[in-house]
């Protein structure tokens, strides 16, 4: 990729965990620590089951809707978020009319697995599955609290939960529970509530309470005449010091039920996610229910055994779910131009509205442990046409409490339904590339009867065909002659009998988003990016493929939005991406893209200057570097710091900040290293203006500096003059090898002698010394292999120095008819990090003194 000659360097401190979760996108940058839970992610769609929205007088008709949980990063989710512990309170009606009655055998037995059997039994069997559900799960407990008159207190051990360790125990207590007395729910949820009081607030907690009935009984401390009317004290405290009562209206227990319910379950001190169960098939769940508005909960009815067992075993598949969102509700005003003949289980039918609590989305880690996914909602409503005309429905929300604790509604987008008299024309649309011209689209188009077609841009026409019966015709046109913004063009056929159908065709648009990546592997030039596509509303993304690869299939738009999930790797350059979008007439859009993405990170290189005072980093011209960092591991434990140290004595992971020195068309700077620095792993990064993050690792900058002869003396070094390159024969010589290297590591050091082999060299020892200009330290011998000629030797991780020398000593074994005069040349080879330097040493007999 061409990139701009000049260069900007600013200078900041990042860590490699910072760079990799920074959003090209996002000024701010988040650590992995601080990510919590936000909003999910969720597509709504619906459509006509006949998917052409076209429907006769009389005709009836199904509105499919489905919600589309969108799957979420979990390295955007921390731990906490969804490793929580979970306490959950059941309780249960154990009142008369849950039991035997002798004078109505019948009114106390419902419908359970095909038998007829009394409800505080089948309650029973019901909630011992429930309990099973959780068994071995060391993170939920569960209380339990029977109430009829008035509830009672059950503990485990002087506990006011169960342990899943003791779930025995639970199920005896449940097994034990007998019917008898009124109905107190109040009481009930009033001691659920102070079950959780010495619970963590971090705790996720809920109360499902079942009842067969109305709340007939109530709890109070006093009362007083009003006007000859008794005014009760409701009791919401925690002790068992209080009245009970009932009266015939049993008004004053649900006045109880519902006071309990708001003040302390809804507004208390804990937050509860709270479930109401009906177990009836002869109420209608009305008082029920509005207790459930006071607790902020939700409402569910049971018409039998076999429902109620359902109901439980979806609540605890929603509690074990890691990312829960409870109290997933739907509601839609249906125009007086149709009759609503069926709705979904769960709907309820109040005059033209349809209304109800449609379940949850339980959101769950994946197997590879990268996403967290949730399977969709679906559900649907029957209609019947009564007018003719064109009706939208338009008027319904989709409400839920959202992962991050707020109240989220959305809205289905509008569905127009044309009613008609007789049957319209049937149209089917398809938008592709066109195949020879890349700024031209191409529209076909196909009708079932004689018609006249007009393809509109807007309200702009772009084209009217007349055909004379089932007939297929195609139109070209430019891209950029569609209205700025349009997500569709519009499709109008009239027919011979006046009927009009008025469809839409999607568009699509792509672009790429992509994060700041730092890539290890510097021979292969991509980086991850997401796409992002926005099209028609109320549209599904039937396919995208991502250079040959399907990546997405099947997935609903946001409001006609869509981003992939995953990350996919694309190259530097060109690449292809092809999307398919139905919309919810049928019609189809089938593009291709070919996106330009810069995947080549900043070149950068790096050495050590001035006694290892700075680091000189050159970086390639061509790129344009918006800023720079350095790291440093001053603990050799991987660590990134400054060596700062917090109040409670850790070390702080501070910014490090440097100075780049930058002369104008310069491509070098120069980084300042700190005294405690030396010796350590730096890496110097450098992020361009597309993001790629390029990085040189100064831990192993190894260079020779010097391969040659060595006087040594009071700890001092002298190296000889390059023409004195003459040694004698059967006396031991000094050789010496000098070096800068970061010495965090062992690194080897390969050692040739006499590369032609003409002399009989013997390898004595090798020692090495830190160096500080002339001065030595002390000497350490260090270990060799020989193979041949060819000596490998192992130089040990040691403290930090300037330079290094290291000493080899040799002794020529060659008799005096093979010196001549002018002795035996021979070339010594040292090979370090891919680097060599050589020295010529020529062999002389031992001088005759006379």
């Amino acid at each position: 990729m061409n990139k701009s000659k000049r260069v900007f360097l600013k200078t900041i401190a990042f860590t490699l965990t910072c760079f990799m979760l920074l959003s090209s996108f996002t000024p701010i940058l988040t650590s992995a620590a601080e990510a919590t839970l936000g909003k999910a992610p969720i597509s709504l769609l619906r459509q006509v089951d006949n998917k052409n929205n076209a429907v006769k007088k009389g005709e009836e008709f199904t509105i499919d809707y489905k919600i589309q949980p969108q799957p979420i990063q979990a390295s955007q989710i921390i731990p906490e978020s969804y490793l929580q512990d979970k306490e959950i309170v059941l309780v249960m009606d154990t009142s008369g009319s849950m039991g035997k009655d002798e004078n109505d055998k019948s009114k106390n037995k419902i419908i359970f697995n095909n038998k007829s059997e009394y409800k505080i039994d089948v309650m029973k069997l019901v909630a011992q599955n429930f309990v099973s559900k959780f068994k071995d799960d060391n993170r939920v407990k569960i209380a339990l609290v029977p109430y009829s008159s008035k509830a009672k207190d059950v503990t485990f051990d002087n506990q006011n939960f169960a342990e899943m360790s003791n779930i025995n125990t639970l199920m005896g207590e449940i097994n034990k529970l007998e019917s008898v007395g009124g109905t107190n729910i109040g009481d009930g949820l009033r001691k659920a509530y102070y079950k959780f009081e010495s619970s963590e607030k971090n705790t996720r907690k809920y109360i499902i309470l079942m009842t067969d009935g109305e709340p007939t009984f109530y709890s109070y401390t006093s009362w007083y005449l009003d006007w000859f009317k008794r005014v009760y004290k409701y009791y919401l405290g925690k002790n068992s010091s209080y009245y009970i009562n009932s009266h015939n209206d049993s008004s004053n227990g649900k006045e109880y039920a519902r006071k309990v319910a708001q003040d302390l379950i809804k507004e208390g001190q804990h937050s509860i996610n709270s479930f109401m169960i009906a177990f009836s098939n002869d109420a209608d769940g009305t008082e029920l229910k509005n207790i459930a508005t006071s607790a902020g909960g939700t409402f569910i009815k049971a018409v039998d055994g076999n429902a109620l067992d359902e109901v439980y075993q979806q609540l605890a598949d929603e509690i074990n779910s890691d990312l829960p969102i409870h109290g997933v509700k739907f509601a839609e005003t249906i125009p007086d131009s149709f009759s609503i003949i069926n709705v979904s289980e769960g709907l309820e039918i109040n005059g033209q509205e349809v209304t109800g609590n449609i379940g949850s989305i339980s959101y769950k880690l994946n197997d590879d442990k990268s996403f967290f996914e949730a399977e969709p909602i679906e559900f649907s409503i029957t209609l019947k046409a009564k007018t003719i005309g064109e009706f939208p429905l338009k008027v319904n929300s989709f409400t839920y409490k959202d992962l991050d604790g707020t109240n989220e509604i959305k809205a289905f987008s509008t569905l127009i339904i044309n009613v008609y008299e007789t049957d319209p024309p049937e149209i089917i649309a398809v938008i592709e590339d066109h195949p020879t011209e890349s700024s031209k689209y191409k529209l076909t188009v196909s009708v079932d009867e004689a018609a006249t077609i007009k393809v509109l841009n807007d309200t702009k026409e772009i084209k009217t065909f007349t055909t004379k019966g089932k007939e297929e015709f195609s139109l070209d046109f430019l891209k950029n002659s569609i209205t700025k913004d349009k997500d569709y063009l519009t499709i109008k056929a009239t027919d011979n009998s006046s009927n009009v159908t008025t469809e839409t065709v999607p568009l699509i648009y792509l672009s790429l988003e992509s994060r700041d990546y730092f890539n290890p592997n510097k021979q292969i030039n991509e980086r991850p990016v997401k796409i992002n596509l926005r099209t028609e509303n109320n549209s599904t993304i039937t396919s995208i493929r991502a250079n040959n690869k399907e990546i997405i299939k099947n997935q609903y738009t946001d409001q006609g939005k869509y981003k992939t999930p995953n990350e996919t790797m694309f190259k530097d350059g060109i690449n292809t991406v092809q999307v398919i979008v139905t919309n919810e007439h049928g019609n189809m859009a089938s593009l291709s893209f070919n996106p330009s993405l810069d995947a080549i990170a900043p070149n950068l290189t790096a050495k050590y200057t001035d006694d290892y005072s700075k680091l000189q980093v050159s970086v390639n011209p061509e790129e344009k570097i918006i800023f720079t960092s350095v790291e440093v591991d001053l603990n050799n434990d991987g660590v990134i710091t400054d060596g700062s140290k917090n109040q409670g004595d850790q070390v702080a992971l501070n910014e490090i900040f440097t100075q780049p020195v930058i002369e104008e068309n310069d491509t070098t700077f120069t980084i300042d290293l700190k005294p405690e620095w030396h010796g350590k792993e730096i890496i110097v990064k450098a992020k361009d203006s597309a993001g790629n993050i390029g990085a040189t690792n100064a831990k192993n900058i190894s260079t020779i500096l010097d391969h040659c002869l060595v006087l040594l003396k009071n700890n001092k070094i002298q190296k000889l003059d390059k023409d004195k390159l003459d040694i004698v024969n059967n006396f031991e010589t000094k050789v010496g090898v000098l070096f800068s290297s970061n010495l965090l590591v062992p690194q080897k050091m390969t050692l040739i002698l006499d590369k032609e082999n003409k002399a009989k060299l013997d390898l004595k020892e090798v020692t090495i010394y830190n160096v500080s200009g002339n001065m030595i330290s002390a000497p350490e011998k260090i270990h060799f292999t020989k193979n041949g000629n060819k000596y490998d030797i192992n130089i040990p991780n040691r403290e930090f120095a300037p330079e290094y020398l290291l000493i080899y000593n040799i002794t020529p074994n060659l008799s005096s008819n093979e010196v001549a005069e002018k002795g035996v040349s021979i070339i010594n080879t040292v090979e370090l990090n891919g680097q060599s330097s050589t020295i010529n040493l020529n062999i002389k007999k031992q001088p005759q003194i006379k």
